[in-house]
Formats: C-alpha cells, sequence, structure tokens
C-alpha cells in the first residue's frame, strides 16, 4: 500500500472517529436533556438543615422526602453524596445540605 493510500486511509478513520465521538457527544446531552425536562413541574434546591439530638438520615429524609424519589433510601443515598457520608451517622449541632423539589 502506498503512501499516500495510507495517509488517505488513516484521515478517513480519523474523520469517522471524530463524526463518532460528537454523535455520542451530543446524544448524552440530549439524553440528559430529556431527563431534565421530564417532569418540569418541580423544581430542584439545596437546603441546610441543623441536625437536632434525635435526628437521623432516616427521620431527615422523611421530612424531604418527594415523589421524585422512588423510595426514601434513594433520598437517603442521595444526602449521603452530597455530604461525603460514608455511614448513616450524623451528629446533633452540625448542618447537612438536603435536596428540595418544589412545585412550580
Amino acid at each position: 500500500m502506498s503512501i499516500n493510500k495510507r495517509k488517505g486511509l488513516f484521515r478517513l478513520i480519523y474523520f469517522i472517529t471524530i463524526i463518532c465521538i460528537c454523535a455520542a457527544f451530543f446524544a448524552a446531552v440530549s439524553s440528559k436533556a430529556a431527563i431534565a425536562d421530564e417532569n418540569p413541574d418541580f423544581t430542584k434546591s439545596y437546603k441546610s438543615v441543623f441536625i437536632r439530638e434525635g435526628d437521623s438520615l432516616y427521620s431527615i429524609a422523611d421530612d424531604y422526602y418527594s415523589s421524585k424519589y422512588s423510595d426514601l433510601n434513594e433520598l437517603i443515598a442521595e444526602i449521603k453524596s452530597i455530604n461525603n457520608l460514608s455511614s448513616d451517622i450524623i451528629y446533633a449541632g452540625a448542618n447537612i445540605i438536603v435536596p428540595v423539589y418544589t412545585l412550580n
């Protein structure tokens, strides 16, 4: 195979690769937009919650639970992720960030 044919083949493969990467990027962006617009009647925000004696992640999640979550454990997992918690233990006197959905 001549050098010119190899260069042409390389350019074709490069061009097809770039097109595939762009298509994958736009597909990912489009799917995220579709998920965000799935129920535009709700707005997500975040609230700082002061932890009182006797509070637990379960009781706090129960106070802020909405139909946007499949169950309470999904909200608890998100609260733990947002606050970088590795366990369910929280301490009175501290603050945690809780996601809150409000109806528009």
